[in-house]
């Protein structure tokens, strides 16, 4: 089905959020004939982070575009970027440039 143009402010349409992602992730075990004796000892397992920022749909609540940053002070500086677009573009304007970029 082919989506026809929507007219009207972008805040209308969307909002957007900040998340923290955290991930956790066993630890690898290397396993030689002191771990089947001594038993494997302290596993620290690796914590992933990242941070997201999640565009929603206003009206049905679903996500409709998601962005990755390995760092907050990255995130913020797009989240800041998306949110001024959010105030001053039309949707189609807001669509061409974060919803679907080159398409």
């Amino acid at each position: 089905m082919e989506e026809r143009p929507t007219f009207g402010r972008a805040h209308d349409y969307y909002f957007v959020r900040l998340l923290h992602v955290q991930e956790v992730e066993p630890a690898d075990l290397d396993w030689d004939e002191n771990t089947w004796i001594f038993g494997p000892g302290t596993i620290e397992p690796g914590v992933r982070e990242q941070w997201v920022i999640a565009i929603y749909d206003t009206f049905t609540g679903e996500e409709v575009h998601r962005l990755s940053f390995e760092t907050k002070s990255d995130a913020r500086l797009k989240l800041v970027e998306i949110s001024d677009d959010l105030e001053t573009m039309e949707k189609m304007e807001f669509d061409a440039r974060h919803i679907r970029p080159g398409g």
